[in-house]
């Protein structure tokens, strides 16, 4: 595996860490904005699947969205256990 550059090599320990947990922040509205933005999505889908007459819920989408997004986790090196719990829980509030 290739190991990565630390982005904050030459600061000080405590200026390391004070600078990686504002980026932890950042990240993390990062991903509750893009949640926000998932959620107001899948409710105008529904809304459009109740003018079409569709079911709601469409399991064949669900887990080609699913296999989709564990292929794509893999290929950025993320956790693919993570990512399936993590779209699992947002199809689920969705």
């Amino acid at each position: 595996m290739k190991q990565e550059k630390n982005a904050n090599e030459g600061i000080s320990p405590e200026a390391s860490l004070a600078k990686s947990r504002e980026e932890i922040r950042e990240i993390t509205k990062s991903i509750l904005d893009l949640a926000n933005a998932r959620q107001k999505l899948s409710l105008q889908v529904s809304r459009d699947k109740v003018l079409l007459g569709e079911a709601i819920a469409n399991p064949e989408i669900e887990r080609e969205l699913l296999t989709e997004s564990i292929e794509y986790s893999k290929s950025i090196g993320l956790d693919e256990e993570f990512a399936r719990d993590l779209v699992l829980e947002l199809m689920r509030f969705s």
